[in-house]
């Protein structure tokens, strides 16, 4: 059911983190203690009951499990980075499997047809050197 993209993305996604000080049980932390998808409030202050929304400008510092401190700008940006990660990861990996299947098909002049119709359409110029050979 998953696939090379998914696990390619997913590890991807939590050594960013990691190199940003977030352990995937930091991220689970925060999450249990933010306010976007948790049910049940939790009083951190004596008189009113808050959520503690990481990952935004406005965020409180995070005390991860090494006990570093990580203000809002680095949370910001260690999710920006996570982010766009991912997004690199499945164009890397869809990418590679577009030239693996151009590069196994067999060779034939319907094959060799198809293929320069499909890349003359391609706006990626880098791969469609790659795979058509052009």
């Amino acid at each position: 059911m998953f696939t090379d993209v998914t696990y390619s993305s997913l590890l991807s996604y939590f050594v960013v983190f990691s190199k940003n000080g977030f352990t995937p049980g930091d991220l689970v932390k925060a999450q249990k203690q933010g306010g976007l998808f948790n049910l049940s409030p939790v009083i951190f202050d004596a008189n009113i009951s808050f959520f503690k929304d990481y990952f935004t400008k406005k965020s409180p510092p995070f005390m991860n499990s090494r006990g570093q401190t990580i203000d809002a700008t680095k949370q910001v940006d260690a999710l920006a980075q996570a982010q766009s990660i991912v997004y690199l990861s499945i164009f890397i990996c869809q990418a590679f499997n577009v030239c693996f299947f151009v590069k196994s098909l067999p060779i034939s002049e319907l094959t060799k047809l198809t293929l320069g119709v499909c890349c003359k359409s391609t706006s990626i110029f880098p791969l469609r050197q790659e795979c058509c050979g052009e």
